[in-house]
């Protein structure tokens, strides 16, 4: 089992056509040298968060200087991401529990679907959308790993116990409260 620990900038998406739908972008210690800054996206960079609140903070400043977010957050994260089908079936008694989905996008982090545009074909929404909100229990988050296996037919996916705290420092700018 694969333990996800730390600390990550949530920053959102500036939406002038939509202002009723807010994306977030997460973003946690840079793993490719060719990027600049201390940040990359968490999709891309195999989920590595910041390992400490300061550096974290760093990445909350460069962050916030990109025109296209109008907020940006750290948060605190903690996630436990099975590796096999023995440590998948451990999680059965979970109650906060995501998809980790290794897409052509990177690692897609998939929980419940609470309405608005959702996934399409899967029952569940990302969590950079649904208001970072895992699945309540293994059957649902099972059935929505299952079906993004399937239907991709060569993108695996995973279960995750997932914890994420409220934002512990924010900046906000142009009515990004």
């Amino acid at each position: 089992m694969r333990k996800i620990k730390g600390y990550i900038c949530a920053a959102r998406i500036e939406e002038i056509i939509y202002p009723n739908i807010r994306e977030y972008v997460l973003f946690g210690k840079k793993q490719d040298a060719k990027i600049i800054g201390n940040h990359e996206a968490l999709a891309t960079n195999n989920l590595t968060a910041y390992e400490n609140l300061p550096d974290a903070e760093l990445g909350l400043q460069d962050l916030a200087k990109m025109d296209e977010f109008d907020r940006v957050e750290v948060r605190k994260l903690e996630m436990w991401v099975a590796e096999n089908a023995e440590e998948l079936y451990s999680f059965e008694k979970e109650n906060s529990l995501v998809v980790i989905w290794d897409n052509f996008m990177g690692k897609q982090i998939i929980g419940v679907y609470t309405g608005g545009r959702g996934l399409s074909t899967l029952p569940g929404d990302y969590i950079i959308r649904n208001g970072f909100k895992p699945f309540n229990n293994f059957e649902r988050a099972n059935w929505a790993r299952s079906e993004a296996s399937r239907q991709s037919g060569s993108s695996p996916a995973t279960l995750a116990k997932f914890k994420i705290s409220k934002p512990l420092r924010v900046i906000g700018r142009r009515g990004g409260k």
